[in-house]
């Protein structure tokens, strides 16, 4: 039977995804998922750190982070216990030897117990996301017609704040933020993340189309959207529209992409892709990586492959 290691080293490889875009995606150092790889786990800051690691990791590659947990457990057993302080053993160990019967029966009941309550603890630890509120803005898909759009609410001390991969330390005391957002012309996807000390994270997804008064109405009538998302498997996209790219990196869930005559599309892996327009699959056949051109003038949509 495969251990948690090699299930992740194996799916990682599988999935075409070096160890740096792993270290980009979920914040965990390269070295820490080296050692996760190669299953040294003693290397890393404790065991929580450890689990937190393994969930994140899990989740990130498309696998069942609980039962990733649930391998790692079994695996290491043996290995909580002797990294456990040689103190407190030492102490279970002599009290086990010279206390009577019933005070080990006692010891034993305690422990279990408090076994159970730590199981429960970890369980809702990493069950339960960490906690954010936003005030502003309202609903998570906006028209915009400024450059640039707020963004505040709330969320438990202790907690880390990203806004489109970009830490935001201006927290209160209070865990209140405020932080003003640049807009690019076009629709802006932002994401908004907060991570517990554990590794457990709670994303919020914002689409906010800025739209510029000054352009003009011809523009507006050849712009279009269409929607991508991934099957199977997260796949890499680069797409480009008026020569500026508008989206560059691997797509794990699905994206809105807003056209302006035509879009370029670079995908790595067309048969693990879906691209639609008005909720119509316009995704041409083939596999491996493809480029593929859709033009739209007046209402009519062409797509080609190259």
């Amino acid at each position: 039977m495969k251990n948690i290691s090699e299930i992740l080293k194996k799916t990682r490889i599988q999935s075409g995804i070096t160890i740096e875009q792993v270290e980009t995606a979920t914040k965990i150092k390269k070295s820490y998922i080296e050692f996760l790889e190669q299953g040294e786990f003693e290397k890393l800051p404790s065991i929580s750190a450890t689990k937190g690691f393994i969930k994140i990791y899990a989740k990130y590659l498309g696998l069942n982070s609980d039962d990733a947990l649930v391998i790692f457990r079994r695996e290491n057993k043996l290995e909580e216990y002797h990294m456990m302080p040689k103190k407190k053993r030492n102490t279970k160990i002599n009290s086990i030897r010279h206390r009577r019967i019933s005070l080990y029966l006692l010891f034993i009941l305690i422990v279990v117990i408090l076994a159970i309550i730590y199981a429960v603890h970890e369980y809702i630890s990493f069950k339960t996301p960490p906690k954010i509120t936003i005030y502003s803005p309202r609903s998570s898909t906006i028209t915009s017609y400024k450059s640039s759009i707020l963004f505040s609410g709330k969320i438990t001390l202790g907690n880390s704040l990203y806004i489109d991969g970009d830490k935001i330390n201006s927290i209160n005391l209070n865990g209140v933020f405020s932080q003003q957002i640049g807009l690019q012309e076009g629709l802006n996807n932002i994401v908004i993340k907060v991570v517990d000390p554990l590794g457990g994270d709670n994303i919020k997804y914002y689409q906010i189309d800025y739209i510029n008064k000054l352009i003009n109405k011809k523009d507006i009538a050849n712009t279009f959207y269409i929607n991508i998302k991934d099957i199977i498997k997260p796949v890499f996209i680069n797409a480009v529209v008026e020569n500026k790219t508008e989206y560059n990196k691997i797509l794990k869930g699905e994206i809105q992409i807003k056209g302006l005559y035509n879009i370029v599309l670079s995908i790595g892996e067309i048969q693990y892709t879906e691209i639609f327009y008005k909720g119509k699959n316009i995704t041409p056949t083939g596999t491996g990586f493809s480029v593929i051109i859709i033009k739209y003038n007046n209402g009519k949509l062409q797509v080609t492959k190259n």
